[in-house]
């Protein structure tokens, strides 16, 4: 039988420290360049994209192609 610890007194620290890191994340992605970058991109209309021959569906891989992560 397994028995799963949910109630042990670290598990809302860690809890926390878990989410805490993952807001800081969250929060340096979306205030990026890139990220400031995809949204002024995703403002424009159709045809301005097409324009500089992007799509919407392009937009990602355009903007965050030099990320490591990406």
């Amino acid at each position: 039988m397994s028995e799963t610890i949910t109630n042990a007194p670290w598990a809302g620290a860690c809890r926390r420290s878990l989410a805490a890191i993952h807001d800081e994340l969250v929060a340096a992605f979306c205030d990026s360049d890139a990220m400031r970058q995809y949204r002024a991109l995703a403002a424009l209309s159709d045809a301005e994209l097409s324009a500089r021959g992007l799509t919407r569906q392009s937009l990602g891989r355009y903007v965050f192609a030099d990320r490591a992560w990406a």
